[in-house]
């Protein structure tokens, strides 16, 4: 499954913020394991890096972003998803570019912690860490329902 990260999310985990830091972790955490494949903008790195030179400095902060980016592939974001990211009615331009580089790199889902700010019905559905941590769980529990046959035996 390829999920796309928003800035918010890398920023949690960037610096520990402890009220959103466990989710998100688990999400780069899939990632690592190849559970999921995780895309970013360069945008986002770079917004990251701003915020969080700020707390961590820029050596600490530059550390840990490279460190993601060797889990991470990088989404696009040229003149494309720039075109159409001016053509969407949302006020704010960079979630628009964020959205139309998840919808060019393929993904599914966006997980954010501003659902609100993305399109409630376009091509990826925007979710926040812990629902789409649990969709995993329920999907993971619906293929298990499906490996069992009529009379409660295992397919093969």
């Amino acid at each position: 499954m390829k999920v796309f990260i928003d800035t918010n999310i890398m920023v949690d985990v960037l610096l520990g913020r402890k009220e959103f830091l466990l989710q998100s972790s688990n999400i780069f955490q899939l990632a690592d394991n190849e559970d999921i494949v995780l895309y970013a903008t360069a945008l986002t790195f770079v917004n990251a890096l701003y915020v969080s030179r700020k707390v961590l400095g820029k050596e600490t902060a530059l550390k840990k972003l490279k460190t993601f980016h060797d889990i991470l592939k990088t989404a696009p974001m040229g003149d494309d998803e720039l075109s159409k990211a001016l053509l969407m009615d949302d006020k704010d331009m960079e979630d628009n570019l964020q959205y139309r580089s998840a919808v060019s790199a393929g993904c599914e889902v966006i997980v954010t912690r501003n659902v609100k700010d993305f399109p409630a019905d376009g091509e990826v559905k925007a979710m926040l860490p812990g629902d789409f941590l649990d969709s995993l769980v329920e999907d993971s529990v619906d293929e298990d329902e499906e490996e069992i046959d009529d009379d409660g035996e295992e397919n093969e």
